[in-house]
């Protein structure tokens, strides 16, 4: 049985040379990259689980989350990547104190500075006191332990990196849809004249009383769908203006009409537009000879200032009212409108974007009035259009960009498209060859159908309502609902006009005749969550990752250049041709050497003087040892 370590000093008295600086060039110490080779791979690996987590991410930002299988999220893939990058980390940064700790003591230094290192090479707590017993005193293993203290809370940080919100996916198995109609007014062929749909006189009335419009039926199932593109249906508009300077005042004494209505002595009348109005009373009638593709409604509020006076409980501050009387002139009209539009949990949303009321009409053809959606046309279409004379640019009428607000074309066309020929004579009823249009990109109105809205519409609206102190003389339901309990203004009685022609616009997709109606498909969409990138939180493992590639590359250099105290070859150990790092056999084949050269090493105790870790690793395989205490009362590893 043999110790590990021999008793005997040197003869010279002072500790053996290994013999390294005369055998390190015959022996072929391997090279540095070769002895770093596993700091090398753990770099590699860091590099690798970057690119594995932005790869992992980038492909889902403002998307939902992935479904995998197994069970697996993307938190716990990220979660996978930061503890395998930390684990990386600290095994470069912990090898790297291993390594300086041998490097360290080539000076001489407190033995309990072995320890210390020692510790801090084991993870944060011994980095912390590492920090806290040298206290920055050596630069590069103090970086080497912050970057093992700060390591310790990667995870959080990139788990930051996701954020996560509520948002909508297309459902493709849904059927969406949305109707529009290509003609607003009835057909004449479908509708004979008096002959109105209650559902059309409904329209009206509910424009008049209701706050808000009705929907369009809309096909959305899960209740949020969208319309990727702008959709076109032809509908109603209307426009009102204020024309109270154009009324004419005049006084004219009527004895019998105080008794009549119990107000001022001698009322006031206005005339205007062969009206002639009864004070105290809002008019409402149609334009005498209002003819063509607008309904024109002229409202007349006339008020003189004794009745002001009394009916005071009836009017606010801010009435629409003056002494002289108040007109407006509201105008309801057939027109193509462009939506985009949304469902937002069951509401439908639409936005008119364009609006077109110039149509396109043709006296020898019948009384049809057509406009063109443009970008609805194909190459054909636009080049044969172009030929008959109709001028228009790509970019300005959005053949080529969808997004242009002109967007429509009048179109001198007056025969029913549906019952048009496949090649039909759209510019001379009698020379020259015809061409086609398809049904689908031309809107149409109706002459006769207009003379059959018309007098619905001017009967529901012509009439007139008196007034006395706190109460109302006549029955018109729809002028009271305009007159507002006295709140009547311009712009009620514009949003009311509004909401009509709103209304019968939502009849003419709902109801209107099959032959016109069409559906614009969409795309229905489910609730889900997705995921937010936020790049900035990686700047935290970024800037751990570079520090532990800077504080290895610094490691590397500063073992490689190490020497010992004295002269370039005496007492050097050559660490930078081994790679001890945090291995504590070498401590085991080199013991300490006392002052009285007690314990010296003998340096042909593992493979005749070479002390590299792999014949040190070979010889503690095969060495047999126990624990014992010495005669000096010294704890020694002795060999059995």
């Amino acid at each position: 049985m043999r110790s590990t370590a021999v008793d005997k000093p040197s003869q010279s008295g002072v500790p053996p040379k290994c013999g390294f600086a005369d055998k390190a060039k015959a022996r072929g110490y391997p090279p540095t990259w070769k002895l770093w080779l596993p700091e090398f791979s753990a770099c590699a690996l860091v590099l690798a689980m970057v690119g594995a987590l932005v790869g992992t991410i980038l492909p889902h930002q403002d998307k939902p989350l992935p479904e995998w299988p197994y069970g697996l999220s993307i938190n716990t893939m990220v979660a996978i990547y930061l503890t395998i990058m930390k684990a990386a980390l600290v095994f470069i940064l912990s090898n790297c104190l291993g390594q300086l700790k041998w490097t360290w003591f080539e000076k001489t230094h407190p033995l309990n500075h072995l320890d210390k290192y020692d510790n801090a090479s084991r993870g944060p707590w011994g980095s912390l006191l590492f920090l806290w017993a040298l206290r920055g005193s050596t630069l590069l293993p103090s970086l080497a332990s912050l970057v093992i203290i700060l390591a310790t809370i990667i995870n959080p940080f990139g788990q930051a990196i996701l954020q996560f919100y509520s948002c909508s996916v297309p459902e493709i198995t849904q059927n969406v849809y949305i109707p529009t109609a290509r003609c607003t007014t009835p057909d004449p062929d479908l509708n004979p004249i008096y002959d109105i749909e209650l559902d059309l006189i409904n329209a009206v009335h509910l424009g008049i009383y209701a706050s808000q419009p009705p929907d369009v039926s809309v096909g959305c199932p899960s209740g949020n769908c969208t319309f990727p593109h702008r959709y076109s249906s032809a509908g109603w508009c209307s426009k009102c203006e204020d024309i109270s300077e154009q009324l004419v005042y005049t006084r004219t004494p009527h004895a019998e009409y105080s008794n009549d209505w119990d107000s001022t002595p001698e009322p006031e009348d206005y005339t205007w537009e062969n009206y002639t109005l009864d004070s105290s009373a809002l008019n409402a009638g149609a334009l005498e000879g209002d003819r063509g593709m607008t309904m024109i409604i002229q409202l007349i509020l006339a008020q003189s200032e004794s009745t002001v006076e009394r009916n005071r409980g009836l009017y606010t501050p801010d009435a629409w009212t003056h002494s002289t009387g108040t007109a407006a002139e509201c105008r309801i009209y057939p027109c193509t409108q462009t939506y985009s539009g949304k469902v937002d949990r069951g509401k439908l949303s639409e936005t008119v974007e364009v609006e077109e009321s110039l149509w396109g009409y043709y006296e020898q053809m019948g009384d049809w009035f057509s406009i063109i959606e443009i970008p609805c046309l194909n190459g054909q279409e636009v080049s044969d259009l172009r030929a008959l004379g109709y001028i228009f640019d790509d970019a300005d009428y959005g053949i080529t960009d969808s997004s242009n607000t002109k967007w429509w074309l009048s179109y001198n066309f007056s025969v029913k498209a549906d019952a048009a020929p496949d090649k039909y004579l759209w510019k001379d009823w009698d020379h020259g060859p015809g061409i086609y249009i398809r049904p689908e990109c031309i809107y149409q109105a109706n002459f006769r159908g207009m003379e059959i809205l018309r007098p619905l519409v001017h009967s529901i609206f012509s009439d007139k309502l008196g007034i006395r102190p706190n109460m109302f003389i006549g029955d018109s339901p729809p002028l009271r609902s305009l007159f507002r309990d006295g709140n009547i203004s311009f712009e009620t009685v514009d949003q009311t006009f509004k909401r009509v022609a709103q209304s019968m616009t939502v009849y003419a997709r709902n109801k209107q005749q099959t032959d016109f109606l069409q559906e614009v498909k969409g795309v229905g969409l489910a609730s889900a969550t997705c995921i937010s990138i936020e790049w900035i939180w990686l700047t935290y493992p970024g800037v751990l990752v570079l520090a532990t590639f800077v504080a290895l590359a610094m490691a590397v250099i500063q073992v490689r250049l190490s020497r010992g105290d004295g002269d370039s070859t005496k007492g050097r150990v050559f660490l930078d041709r081994q790679n001890y790092k945090n291995s504590v056999l070498p401590l085991m084949f080199h013991v300490l050497e006392r002052r009285d050269n007690r314990h010296a090493v003998d340096e042909t105790a593992v493979g005749g003087g070479d002390w590299s870790i792999d014949k040190i690793e070979r010889e503690a395989k095969r060495l047999m040892v126990r624990l014992e205490r010495t005669e000096g009362s010294e704890w020694r590893f002795r060999e059995l």
